[in-house]
């Protein structure tokens, strides 16, 4: 279980009250100072991050917690009356449920990391520094001082002394240390750093056989504090082996027990075999206590002699807490004295305690699983709304795509009926004014011209004209004929055919004229039937009536020799030889590229 530690106070959770506690930080960010108290709304919510948060948002939660604790204590229970009981009858009357949690959990001794700044701060310069320091307040002060600093230094080595003599006396031949008496090496009181490194040394010191996998074991190039966080998180094995001076050199006091151990014990085949099958639950430390970062670990972890061999583990420890929690804890100092002994102790500390471990790392495992899942479906949730979105603004462009053609499409439907509107006022108009004028009929026959005209559907129009009539103004008298289908100027038939007409174009929805009259009137009247005309042409745009000339969709041809007669303004019909003083043209459609078809059209025989 996790133990968490703020300011003195310790406070152990489950792996899910402390994924809820991250939870609820994370969305809180509440200041590290309101830790307890957070714990505690927690704790009285049952865990549950929805209803902690409600409270928490609430501006009276921390006087609420305050509330429930100022509540008056429940009394206690009386004491029960003493009764003379034998202890073995108590024990008898005990119900074993009752049996307290602290003695199913063990007690062990408790690993910390070493010092991250280690190299700053137990640097060996240093050290010599302080004795340097040391020896030359000496000098300055008086021979009394210096006595009374000596005393009490003296009096303790003397005091250790004894006390290491009696107990060596007392535990003679009940090491676990490989060797006799006299090759028992301590550990150093400060690292020298000149050791040979291992790589250099175990190819000569172990076998042949065991030299690949044991350079791959205590090779490595991990450091403490990273082993033991890999323990701590994964909840593996931590075999930390410290080691005393192998060097080859005969000047250096060499430790021949870890030479032993070295050649004799963890090179053993049936060691080996033990730990390449627990490869994957089993990191391994070995270090010199000859260098600094494996002195400051022996002196962690109260390490007096070398070779020493410690199994670390992330396990239930009721060390320093009321209920058991998951701390690094030393499970075992292993025996060094044979191959056979140490394959022994390590195989049953491990069967010890690896169901604990594999049931810790599956809660572990879970638990990343489960965050990994929410992750992916945080991930895939944001992702499906991103598609969303683009789908979204696809979909918005699409529409504003579609209502511009569709508005574009109206405004090219809504120019087309005031262009036509236009062109089929222009010759009502020109049509009333032609009948008003009683054109082209007057004149003598010294200054008129007579023209014949055929159509390609037959119709023959025998016209005069004035000689300084232009070729727009015949072009606009025949289109006037060709607009009402007749052949002649009848003032009666043609008022006919134009209210006929005003009336089609009342019910024709293609065009926006005559709409708001409902019966059109029998006009017996031209000048009523020019202000109807005028009064639509109003309601125009400008834009479709400012034009001086219309369009016209047919053109004038002299046949023999042809010759085109165009729509000129200026030219009049005494100035074109073909028309004057007597002419003949053929009208002829003008196709354009839109209606399709052979271009011109057919002419009928004179």
């Amino acid at each position: 279980m996790p133990l968490i530690i703020h300011e003195g106070q310790e406070f152990n959770l489950s792996h899910e009250e402390q994924d809820q506690l991250n939870q609820f930080q994370m969305i809180t960010t509440f200041p590290d100072a309101d830790l307890p108290l957070i714990i505690r709304l927690l704790q009285n919510h049952g865990w549950k991050l929805e209803r902690a948060m409600s409270s928490y948002y609430d501006n009276d939660w921390k006087a609420s917690l305050e509330a429930e604790n100022s509540q008056p204590a429940i009394p206690e229970r009386p004491s029960t009356p003493n009764v003379n009981v034998s202890i073995g009858e108590q024990n008898q009357d005990l119900s074993p449920f009752l049996i307290s949690d602290m003695n199913l959990v063990p007690s062990l001794p408790i690993v910390k990391p070493i010092p991250a700044n280690y190299l700053e701060t137990y640097s060996i310069v240093g050290l010599n520094k302080r004795k340097n320091e040391s020896w030359k307040i000496m000098q300055e002060s008086s021979p009394l001082l210096v006595i009374l600093m000596f005393i009490p230094k003296v009096l303790g080595k003397l005091g250790i002394g004894i006390i290491s003599l009696l107990w060596g006396i007392i535990t003679f031949g009940f090491r676990s240390n490989v060797g006799n008496e006299n090759m028992v090496s301590k550990v150093p009181s400060l690292p020298s750093g000149n050791n040979m490194r291992m790589e250099e040394i175990l190819p000569q010191i172990a076998d042949e056989n065991a030299m690949g996998p044991l350079l791959d074991i205590l090779c490595t190039k991990m450091t403490f504090n990273d082993a033991l966080k890999e323990c701590q998180e994964e909840f593996k094995f931590l075999l930390v082996i410290l080691i005393g001076n192998i060097s080859l050199l005969e000047s250096d006091e060499r430790d021949k027990n870890s030479q032993l151990f070295l050649s004799k014990i963890i090179s053993e085949q049936n060691v080996l075999s033990l730990l390449k099958s627990h490869a994957q639950d089993l990191v391994i430390y070995a270090g010199c206590v000859e260098e600094l970062e494996p002195w400051l670990v022996a002196k962690q972890l109260k390490v007096r002699y070398t070779p020493e061999c410690l199994l670390v583990g992330n396990v239930l420890n009721s060390s320093g807490s009321i209920n058991g929690v998951t701390r690094l804890s030393v499970l075992s100092r292993l025996r060094l004295t044979s191959a056979k002994r140490f394959y022994k102790s390590l195989k049953l500390s491990i069967e010890r305690y690896n169901a604990e471990l594999l049931v810790s790392r599956n809660e572990q495992h879970e638990l990343r699983m489960a965050r990994e899942i929410r992750s992916k479906q945080d991930a895939a949730y944001e992702e499906s709304l991103r598609q969303q979105k683009v789908k979204d603004e696809m979909r918005r462009k699409e529409n504003e795509e579609i209502v511009a053609k569709q508005n574009n499409e109206l405004e090219l439907e809504r120019k087309r009926k005031w262009k036509e509107t236009a062109k089929h006022l222009f010759w009502l108009r020109a049509c009333v004014n032609l009948l008003d004028e009683k054109m082209p009929i007057s004149g003598t026959k010294e200054d008129t011209a007579t023209l014949q005209a055929r159509t390609s559907q037959g119709l023959r129009m025998i016209l005069n004209f004035k000689s300084n009539t232009t070729l727009y103004t015949i072009y606009v008298t025949l289109g006037c004929f060709l607009y009402l289908s007749e052949t002649k100027l009848d003032s009666e038939q043609w008022k006919s055919k134009i209210r006929n007409k005003i009336k089609e174009l009342s019910k024709d929805m293609s065009v926006q004229c005559f709409t708001s009259q409902d019966i059109i009137p029998e006009f017996s009247d031209m000048q009523e039937m020019k202000k109807l005309i005028e009064q639509e042409l109003s309601n125009v745009p400008e834009v479709f009536t400012g034009q001086t000339y219309v369009d016209f969709d047919f053109e004038l041809v002299s046949p023999f020799p042809r010759h085109e007669i165009p729509a000129n303004s200026t030219v009049t019909i005494k100035d074109v030889n073909q028309l004057w003083p007597k002419g003949s043209v053929l009208i002829e459609d003008v196709v354009t590229e839109d209606s399709g078809g052979d271009s011109g059209s057919e002419e009928d025989d004179a």
